[in-house]
């Protein structure tokens, strides 16, 4: 756990970079308030998820039998079948591959004289989505596929990680990163046909991680949709609420 004067410390900077970044730039603004409330609830419930996760324990091996697959939402069974732990890393890579989207706004000068804002605007849904990410798995306690699986030996079913099923959040983070990405590209480059190829590859790289997380044994369908929605929605919706009016084309 953080220490509380640490905590403190990271909030009041947060607040005071709000306010000194307030008339910065034209279109994407901060509001001291606001931002600083918002940026408080992320990270508390960041933490707060944290906790909850490093208080799972294993499922008790007698417990196992229990695990029915009928009990699963029919959409959910298939992913019973799947235990590749490669593909769980190859869905690493994918899930980390998705900053390249955001990355190509780094070519804007637009963005590059206002990074501290958009950092600090990214930073705010970053911490909502990984908050709503640990608090959710931390509260439901959900079963990963492989728990189900038969052929997965009990001594690899014997961690707490075989109770953070729902949601994903490699494919929640990979999500907001895209769709944040594609979102600040379009309000910087409003006219350029390129931005189709921003929006296809935002919705392509998570929806890649997502089937890299089914393959592997390590989230159901629900999982990993339930993460897309989650991540893709806070990346639009930080981005536009803190737009106050269209981006000017840079040169």
């Amino acid at each position: 756990m953080m220490p509380k004067r640490l905590l403190s410390h990271t909030l009041v900077s947060c607040w005071l970079l709000c306010a000194a970044q307030l008339f910065a730039q034209p279109s994407h603004r901060l509001h001291p308030l606001a931002d600083g409330l918002a940026l408080s609830a992320g990270l508390g419930m960041t933490l707060a998820g944290y906790h909850l996760n490093q208080q799972l324990l294993p499922l008790p091996p007698a417990n196992l039998q229990w695990l029915n697959t009928a009990a699963l939402p029919r959409i959910d069974r298939f992913a019973t079948a799947f235990y590749r732990p490669s593909v769980a890393t190859l869905s690493d890579w994918l899930a980390v591959a998705s900053v390249a989207v955001p990355a190509m706004c780094l070519r804007s000068d637009y963005v590059r004289q206002r990074l501290p804002t958009l950092g600090l605007i990214a930073a705010e849904g970053a911490l909502w989505t990984s908050g709503l990410t640990l608090f959710t798995k931390g509260l439901t306690q959900r079963a990963r596929p492989y728990m189900y699986n038969g052929t997965v030996s009990v001594v690899e079913k014997m961690t707490a990680d075989g109770r953070r099923s729902f949601f994903s959040g490699h494919v929640a983070m990979a999500a907001y990163a895209t769709f944040a990405g594609a979102s600040l590209y379009s309000q910087v480059y409003p006219d350029r046909p390129a931005k189709w190829v921003i929006w296809a590859a935002a919705a392509l790289l998570p929806a890649a991680t997502a089937w890299g997380r089914v393959a592997a044994g390590k989230h159901f369908l629900t999982d990993v949709a339930a993460g897309y929605a989650v991540g893709a929605s806070l990346g639009v919706l930080t981005l536009r609420l803190h737009r106050s009016r269209p981006a000017p084309v840079p040169h």
